[in-house]
């Protein structure tokens, strides 16, 4: 059987939860959520021109966003910066081990700059090209929903500084170019060959970006 009863008593039991009085300091650790937690929200603006010169489309794009109110975790039970020697016994909560608090406070602010060329496919042969500079900065270092977790819980200002995740430069690069070979183009237009060498083309696709 998978569990018994003997006079009343289950021979397992799930281990009490909240017990009245820990037997150990710091064996344990709770976490809490603010019950009055608001859900984040952005801020987006972007600014654009255009221009075609000849054949090639060029094009400047300015992106900037602004989150509030993300969500940021902090230990309660974290000893505040001391000369003291540490001991378990000086935290605000000697019984637990952490006592972990969700909350709002988080902040991030990006700024993008995009720039753009695109030839439209003509003569056999379309590409295009963009170059972005990145910068996010923000004191809630995390993509989860708990939030960043802050090193110093009585001091969010170390915590601001440029996002992980994002690529401070990024190139992207693609291309198409019909071969000039086979019916109706400008060599090989007829014959055995035509059929060996026409109707072919060449793409490209780059990526270059920083770590």
């Amino acid at each position: 059987p998978i569990n018994t009863i003997t006079n009343g008593q289950a021979a397992w039991m799930w281990p009490d939860m909240f017990p009245r009085v820990l037997s150990q300091i710091g064996t344990a650790s709770m976490a809490g959520v603010d019950p009055h937690m608001k859900n984040a929200y952005i801020q987006q603006w972007t600014l654009t021109l255009e221009r075609e010169i000849g054949k090639m489309g060029l094009r400047a794009s300015y992106a900037g966003s602004r989150s509030v109110q993300l969500g940021i975790s902090r230990n309660l039970n974290q000893l505040r910066p001391s000369t003291t020697a540490y001991s378990p016994a000086r935290r605000p909560y000697p019984q637990l081990s952490g006592a972990t608090w969700r909350e709002n406070g988080g902040n991030a602010f990006y700024h993008g700059l995009t720039l753009s060329a695109e030839r439209k496919f003509r003569a056999g042969l379309q590409y295009q090209a963009a170059y972005t500079w990145a910068k996010n900065l923000t004191d809630s270092q995390s993509e989860g929903e708990a939030g960043g977790s802050l090193t110093d819980a009585y001091d969010r200002r170390p915590e601001y500084g440029d996002y992980m995740y994002t690529r401070r430069h990024r190139f992207v690069f693609n291309s198409l170019w019909d071969l000039p070979f086979g019916k109706d183009r400008r060599f090989a237009k007829g014959g055995p060959l035509s059929y060996i060498v026409g109707g072919w083309s060449i793409s490209t696709f780059a990526v270059l970006q920083t770590g």
